[in-house]
């Protein structure tokens, strides 16, 4: 990578200067704006984890960790991973139904699902099968006994699903997408969901 001189030598460092930030947090922040592939990102790096105020100053110390902490409130908002929740039609042995639903990615109460159709079977069992898959999410993720959703978002073969604590909570409160979606109980399909499982 290129060379990168920085103002104050990295070595110097007899007092760390963000010893109580999480080391973890410091690789993120680089690969994020790529600067780990280069020199200038491992000084920085080596800087950010062992300089003292004394090289750098009192304004660029406040100034290191406010600038850390602001990194660290974004990475709090950035869409997690699911957790991999998956249910799979073949379970239940029927042949003319081939449905996989996958969770790909959670936020506080709201999940993007993507369903894979093989082969669809009957369009009603079709149907219980991802509503009944979308009730073990919701009892996974709270439980939750409310949700709303609206397919083909963000993509097609997507669906974008929210958790509604109560009937009446407004559902995009949660989603401006989902603005205008239908509350659905899903204990009200209890009995024909408990017969699949």
């Amino acid at each position: 990578g290129r060379s990168c001189d920085l103002p104050f030598p990295a070595r110097d460092r007899p007092t760390p200067l963000f010893a109580n930030i999480p080391s973890r947090i410091l690789p993120i922040f680089l690969v994020r704006h790529r600067f780990s592939s280069t020199a200038c990102g491992e000084n920085l790096l080596r800087v950010l984890q062992g300089a003292t105020p004394s090289l750098i100053g009192t304004d660029f110390v406040r100034a290191g960790r406010s600038f850390v902490a602001a990194v660290v409130a974004v990475l709090a908002v950035v869409p997690a991973q699911a957790e991999n929740f998956r249910s799979d039609s073949k379970r239940f042995g029927n042949s003319k139904m081939d449905i996989v639903l996958t969770e790909t990615q959670r936020q506080t109460r709201t999940s993007i699902v993507e369903i894979q159709i093989t082969a669809i079977g009957s369009s009603v069992g079709s149907s219980f099968f991802i509503l009944c898959s979308l009730r073990d999410l919701a009892r996974q993720r709270g439980p939750f006994r409310y949700i709303a959703k609206i397919e083909d978002q963000p993509r097609r073969n997507q669906m974008l699903v929210g958790f509604l604590v109560n009937a009446t909570e407004a559902p995009e409160q949660l989603d401006p997408r989902l603005a205008g979606q239908q509350v659905i109980d899903l204990e009200y399909f209890s009995p024909i969901c408990n017969k699949m499982n």
